[in-house]
């Protein structure tokens, strides 16, 4: 049977059971009664076994709409169109590795433990020389985010060396690990191939923002056009007419990421308009040179948001004496640092995932102050959250 041109929708097992009957009636007697019959029975059980397989093909069906389809389905429609699932990053971070006493071989797999039963596994084997030390990347046994801020795993302090290894003595943390990410979710995956699909052969800001979107080591990004002849003011910023301002999160201070992205956005700007100098008010932009198919340099301008720094906030937390501070900590700036840029905070999402954590009954006292305009991202320290237990 041919698919109808209006879509397809699997038969019920209920249908299929009356279409059933009424089918073995038409050939054996309308007066055939099939209730409690052993032929009525094994029809039964086929349009059962019938419906299972009407079940998996509505779900093949499905699977071909973007809004339906869902895993490794998805996977294969985003490839279609050159977009594939980001895949889950481990945590990194550096850590320096010191003796007292002769060379020492650090194999790969030693394990640092932070004071909150967190490990972290040295990647690559080093040999600290005599009397020194040396770093080492070190990443959580899984990907994801994962966060670890300066010194929090230093030896002698608040950590751990698991693995014991003869005159292996310090560790020390100069710098904040570098939190990895999950595995790309389909909601996510089905919004990117959305905005990817505004890249091929089109030359708007749209196509400026999802191209931007799709460099690694850049998190977010936002263009503001201005179609009129007149100046028009985003967030402090006079963008002249027939020009567009581009923001890109985080600081790409790399050169080399700097230039990738002038490049990605000159690829995609409309013709005859240029981008936008935000430097009189934001405290980070840059300008890059982009030779053209002509071998004309080109001038491409964009910017960093200012972060805005929300007021401390104190959480109340009852029944949760045996929460750490730290993860009641982490979990609220997990919420703040998926803002997006000009995005103000809710409580909502906060309150959930304090809820998540095991041993929080109830939370009180949780309130931000500070809305950011078009062109800030909030930032939230640790230590500007005050966590009290009840």
């Amino acid at each position: 049977m041919a698919l109808p041109l209006t879509g397809y929708i699997a038969t019920r097992l209920a249908q299929l059971i009356i279409d059933a009957r009424a089918a073995i009636r038409a050939e054996l007697g309308a007066g055939l009664l099939l209730e409690n019959s052993a032929i009525g029975t094994f029809a039964d059980v086929m349009m059962a076994r019938l419906d299972e397989l009407a079940e998996a093909s509505q779900d093949l069906y499905d699977s071909f709409d973007e809004r339906n389809a869902s895993g490794v389905y998805l996977d294969n429609l985003c490839t279609l169109v050159g977009v594939t699932r980001i895949p889950a990053a481990y945590s990194l971070v550096t850590l320096s590795l010191g003796t007292g006493a002769g060379p020492v071989v650090v194999p790969a797999g030693s394990t640092v433990r932070d004071d909150q039963g967190q490990d972290w596994v040295l990647t690559a084997g080093v040999t600290i020389p005599a009397l020194g030390a040396i770093d080492g990347i070190f990443s959580p046994p899984l990907p994801g985010p994962v966060t670890a801020a300066a010194a929090t795993l230093d030896v002698p302090g608040t950590a751990t060396i698991v693995t014991p290894i003869a005159d292996w003595d310090t560790v020390t943390q100069a710098a904040d690990a570098v939190p990895g990410r999950d595995v790309e979710t389909d909601e996510e995956l089905r919004l990117r191939r959305r905005e990817s699909l505004q890249i091929i052969g089109s030359a708007s800001v749209n196509a400026i923002r999802s191209a931007l979107r799709e460099i690694d080591g850049v998190g977010e990004a936002i263009v503001y056009e201005n179609a009129t002849d007149y100046p028009v003011t985003v967030g402090g910023v006079s963008i002249p007419g027939h020009q567009y301002l581009v923001i890109v999160y985080p600081d790409p201070a790399l050169a080399a990421l700097q230039q990738t992205i002038a490049e990605s956005i000159w690829r995609r700007a409309p013709a005859g308009i240029a981008s936008a100098d935000a430097s009189a008010v934001l405290g980070t932009t840059y300008t890059a040179t982009v030779t053209d198919i002509e071998g004309i340099d080109q001038v491409v301008r964009f910017a960093v948001p200012d972060a805005l720094a929300l007021n401390p906030c104190t959480v109340t937390v009852v029944d949760g004496n045996l929460v750490a501070d730290a993860v009641i900590k982490a979990a609220i700036i997990a919420v703040i640092d998926d803002l997006g840029i000009g995005e103000a905070p809710k409580l909502l999402p906060v309150y959930t995932a304090l809820d998540a954590i095991p041993g929080i009954n109830d939370v009180t006292a949780l309130a931000f102050v500070g809305v950011p305009t078009a062109l800030e991202k909030c930032t939230l320290a640790a230590i500007d959250i005050a966590v009290t237990h009840v």
